[in-house]
């Protein structure tokens, strides 16, 4: 079976880092430095890169809504009450 796996810039820059420390060219210390974050974080790549491969590199949240979303339902009456012909004189600071 063959898989496809999308990754980002960021992502394949920092795929090549973790090999790299992986085989020992560099050190994890290098590694995060050069990706500009902890070293403990640096680590947790790392680990996970190991149990999962490239997959584990690609981030979690892609394809998931952000948590921040409203609902559909929420948006819909948001968007009813905004265009009340009553309304219509509000200007956005008062509708906030």
């Amino acid at each position: 079976m063959k898989w496809t796996i999308t990754m980002t810039q960021e992502e394949l820059i920092r795929k090549t880092l973790i090999d790299q420390a992986n085989d020992k060219r560099i050190t994890q210390k290098e590694g995060a430095g050069k990706l500009g974050t902890s070293e403990r974080h640096f680590r947790r790549l790392l680990s996970r890169y190991r149990k999962q491969g490239d997959i584990g590199l690609v981030s979690q949240q892609r394809g998931k809504p952000g948590n921040r979303k409203l609902k559909e339902e929420k948006h819909r009456m948001i968007a009813e009450f905004i265009q009340d012909p009553q309304l219509e004189d509000f200007g956005p600071t008062l509708m906030a």
